[in-house]
């Protein structure tokens, strides 16, 4: 509100809200086995935390608190095919 005056902020809120909402439909979505959804806990206090720091902060949290849980989930999880559905590409 301090750079953009209070003309801004609903603005902000709805760019806020879109996000949170589309984290919200991308994890209710995934199954409940997928490893994607231990970084759940740290994306929504990410969420909460964008509220009320700088974006320095966040950074610095992001990078801290988030790199390598991310890097571990990204690299650490195989990929399991059903197979009906490997069966049905290669038909």
């Amino acid at each position: 509100m301090l750079n953009f005056g209070p003309i801004a902020v609903p603005f902000a809120y709805l760019i806020f809200g879109v996000v949170v909402g589309r984290l919200q439909h991308f994890f209710s979505k995934l199954h409940h086995r997928d490893t994607r959804l231990l970084l759940y806990p740290f994306l929504v206090s990410l969420c909460f935390s964008f509220l009320q720091s700088d974006s320095d902060t966040l950074l610095f949290n992001f990078i801290k608190d988030g790199f390598v849980p991310i890097f571990v989930v990204r690299f650490g999880s195989c990929v399991l095919v059903d197979s009906a559905v490997a069966g049905s590409r290669e038909a």
